[in-house]
């Protein structure tokens, strides 16, 4: 690409939400990154073009994230010499040609040519070896053997407040309490590796999604097997779905990615999840909250918690989690906006779990399904709560803040 080769930015959707902030924040990544002025020009809510000189397609990469081609969020064109009419723009493949209804940049002209997605079509992300498409994701499958070791257990323990066993560890073939597996198998990503929030960068086995924020938004378990203590496990995942949608906070992406935990040279699975992530823009002044929704006024089981940043930090320690919202709280109030430190999903979710194990703690259980829905900060105590169905097969699980709403909501399927 020669140098100041105009990059078109254009955002074509239908739709009048907040993925124009979308396209705002990526502007500005690129404004802070190289001091350029932007010519910006929006005509309506929801439609923006926006021009800007960048040097190679390194540099396009790494300061706009990349941006998301698809209706309905970010399209990036890039000049390339001698494609389509002789001097076009790579969009993916030749598609017909849109020139209708785009503002015109003054003193600057827009491509020719730009290849709009089709309903169900797949989306596409700018990649250092150009186009990528984020469906090729699917299926991609990677595995990590891990041992089930005493330490981790006793310390995840100490941290719930559990009294220790005799010698301070747990014996030999001690089965795991449920979602407690979630100490192994920890991604070990080299230190030149992590991102700015604390992630590791984007790729590798999770697709490149371009949105700055990453969340856990839930997982469906079955537990086939208990996990105990000195097993040898292998933990098999597999992406299974990677979805676009438009919210009323912006653009949003979901991967599900299936894990299947089997012992070293067993074919039977003993653990089977599905873990749904999201991905986000960052918050905008304009971002409209989701309305929150009220937790049940009574519950059978209640245990309140104080997530205080000691809670949070053995957690992250004990998990291998790196994600800053959960520990700088400098990171997460001034760069992401949040008014305190997250607590973790996960965390929230084995407290459900270590409710009902302290109400019911000889209770098998089949499935557990939790779906977080509204963030929860250590800035006030917050409570878990459980009740049990009428029926006693199953147990309504939730989290609620310090106003009463609902943070998190869970059942748990009895045997």
């Amino acid at each position: 690409m020669p140098n100041g080769a105009p990059i078109t930015v254009l955002y074509t959707s239908g739709t009048t939400s907040a993925p124009k902030g979308v396209v705002a924040s990526h502007l500005a990544i690129c404004m802070d990154s190289l001091g350029t002025a932007l010519d910006t020009r929006m005509t309506d809510a929801d439609r923006i073009t926006a021009m800007l000189p960048l040097f190679h397609t390194a540099q396009l990469n790494a300061l706009c994230t990349p941006a998301i081609v698809a209706g309905g969020s970010i399209v990036i064109l890039r000049e390339c010499a001698h494609r389509h009419h002789g001097h076009g723009w790579q969009a993916g493949a030749p598609g017909r040609v849109r020139r209708d209804r785009l503002p015109q940049p003054a003193g600057r002209s827009l491509p020719g040519t730009m290849r709009r997605r089709q309903p169900g079509e797949a989306s596409w992300l700018i990649g250092d070896n150009g186009f990528m498409n984020l469906q090729d994701w699917l299926g991609r499958e990677e595995t990590i053997d891990d041992v089930v070791t005493a330490t981790p257990y006793a310390a995840l323990s100490a941290t719930l407040d559990w009294p220790p066993p005799p010698g301070g560890r747990p014996a030999a073939g001690a089965a795991l309490p449920y979602l407690w597996h979630w100490l192994f198998f920890l991604p070990l990503h080299q230190q030149s590796e992590i991102g700015e929030d604390g992630h590791a960068r984007r790729g590798g086995f999770l697709p490149p999604v371009p949105l700055p924020r990453r969340m856990w938004a839930g997982s469906q378990l079955e537990f086939h097997e208990p996990l105990r203590v000195g097993d040898s496990l292998s933990r098999t995942s597999t992406i299974v779905g990677v979805k676009e949608k438009s919210g009323r906070t912006g653009h949003l992406v979901f991967v599900k990615v299936r894990h299947e935990v089997r012992r070293n040279g067993s074919a039977a699975v003993a653990l089977t999840e599905h873990h749904d992530i999201v991905y986000r823009a960052s918050a905008s002044a304009d971002d409209a909250p989701s309305p929150p929704m009220a937790a049940p006024a009574t519950s059978a089981w209640q245990r309140g918690i104080v997530p205080d940043d000691v809670l949070l930090f053995r957690y992250s320690a004990l998990t291998f989690n790196g994600h800053r919202i959960h520990y700088d709280r400098r990171y997460v109030t001034q760069v992401e906006g949040y008014p305190g430190l997250i607590v973790h999903g996960p965390l929230i979710a084995t407290l459900l779990m270590d409710l009902l194990r302290r109400q019911m703690p000889d209770a098998q259980v089949l499935r557990f399904e939790f779906k977080a829905l509204r963030p929860t900060f250590d800035t006030h105590p917050f409570s878990v709560h459980g009740e049990p169905s009428a029926d006693g097969k199953s147990v309504r699980l939730w989290g609620r803040d310090h106003e009463g709403w609902l943070t998190m909501d869970a059942t748990a399927t009895l045997a």
